[in-house]
């Protein structure tokens, strides 16, 4: 089998680019949303339009999905795509095992060129018109964020959106719920750095928004109790149109790590900075830099030392052999869609089918209550080794993470073999 895993996007990494988080508090009382009970999944649904509580009829379950699938952020669309795919692959095999029996699934994906406002107006149609089960894998946290006060209203989903901020936990929106959070991620990269780097020097790179705040503000959990400290760090806008000046001011520091916490093309210009540089630190980073972004840096001493986070299948080298290695190669390819592009939506797709599963009542608000509370049990064919479901309400669904190692010579991260690093708080 020829496994080809890079693509032109940078997985997670690239849904940031241009995403201000946008509140997702929405009015200032609840009396339009349902209420989560305190500790457990379950609502208050007094407030819930009659459709979100009402039995999923017929042999079919609709669920929407919204991406760029045109505009200047095309290629991020493969994540889109991707959910097309496997829910064709799930059809063909039968279905989805719900508590009333086999159903097919409908997905409704729409295009909206990365903007908050099409976003918007695509999830309202999908609500309304479409009636739409769920809404699913809303691509970017911007726009993840833009309408969950309008989803929690009418009490649909919104299931696992490919975007990071711990703001899209917030307890007015009950019915989003997201897979990992940029803070989790910082919080393993710190725990990677205080074990084999205890005593580092430590200077950072990250993007001046909620995702690289969290970042960086679980960094400094994650390595807290070790000698390991940051001695700079430096943020960019996401409309800087390069990051030479931060990158000059951290390499001045010849701090011992470099903690890359940039997105998509940032990630390959600092890289590309550090190559052009005598700085040689170890260089940790999150999904947010995949295979592609890395090898589009062509920094081959820089990245000597690489290490990324991750939560998935995604590594030939190790899984080349997995059956959900296999079938997650082997749809994307035959669909056209590099899978190095669709990791991240591949997992969520699969927390989605879980939450399906779960819901012991077949309704919008039965799937959000399975989906806020998954058993520790629940079966993640898809995601790496040792990472299991900790969901409780409130918090993000998978909450380990592994640190795989830069392959230059085969242009890929392959996992260490190191126990996953647990984030706990």
């Amino acid at each position: 089998m020829t496994i080809n895993l890079r693509g032109p996007i940078a997985t997670l990494g690239a849904l940031a680019l241009g995403a201000a988080v946008l509140s997702a508090c929405g009015s200032s009382g609840q009396s339009n949303t349902a209420a989560a009970s305190q500790g457990s999944g379950s609502f208050d649904t007094s407030a819930c339009p009659a459709a979100a509580t009402a039995a999923i009829s017929g042999d079919t379950i609709t669920l929407g999905t919204s991406g760029p699938l045109s505009g200047p952020y095309a290629s991020v669309g493969a994540l889109t795509k991707a959910i097309q795919a496997y829910a064709s692959l799930v059809d063909s095999q039968g279905g989805v095992d719900t508590v009333d029996g086999k159903k097919k699934l409908k997905i409704i994906a729409m295009d909206d060129q990365y903007t908050p406002s099409k976003v918007q107006s695509n999830v309202r149609q999908m609500v309304e018109k479409d009636h739409v089960a769920g809404v699913l894998e809303l691509v970017g946290t911007a726009n993840a964020a833009a309408v969950a006060p309008y989803l929690n209203q009418q009490c649909v989903p919104e299931l696992f959106p490919l975007a990071g901020a711990a703001s899209l936990l917030s307890g007015r929106t009950p019915f989003t719920t997201i897979a990992s959070t940029y803070l989790d991620q910082g919080n393993a990269m710190g725990q990677f750095v205080a074990k084999h780097y205890p005593d580092a020097k430590v200077a950072v790179l990250y993007q001046n928004d909620d995702t690289g705040k969290d970042a960086l503000s679980g960094f400094a959990a994650g390595a807290a109790g070790s000698k390991a400290h940051i001695v700079a760090k430096e943020s960019y806008e996401v409309t800087d149109a390069d990051v030479k000046s931060q990158m000059t001011t951290l390499q001045s520091t010849k701090a011992d790590v470099f903690v890359d916490l940039s997105l998509s093309v940032k990630c390959t210009q600092s890289l590309a900075a550090l190559q052009a540089s005598s700085w040689r630190p170890a260089v940790i980073t999150g999904s947010m830099c995949s295979a592609g972004v890395v090898s589009a840096a062509d920094a081959p001493d820089a990245t000597s030392q690489m290490f990324r986070t991750n939560q998935t299948k995604s590594s030939p080298v190790k899984f080349a052999n997995d059956a959900a290695f296999k079938t997650f190669h082997d749809t994307l390819t035959a669909a056209g869609i590099a899978p190095g592009d669709a990791e991240t939506a591949w997992l969520s797709f699969q927390l989605g089918l879980a939450a399906i599963e779960k819901a012991t009542t077949l309704s919008s608000v039965g799937i959000a209550e399975a989906a806020r509370s998954l058993p520790a049990d629940t079966s993640v064919p898809f995601a790496e080794d040792g990472i299991a479901v900790s969901s409780t309400p409130g918090k993000p669904t998978l909450r380990a993470f592994t640190l795989d190692k830069w392959d230059g010579a085969n242009a890929q991260f392959v996992p260490t073999g190191e126990t996953p690093y647990q984030v706990s708080n």
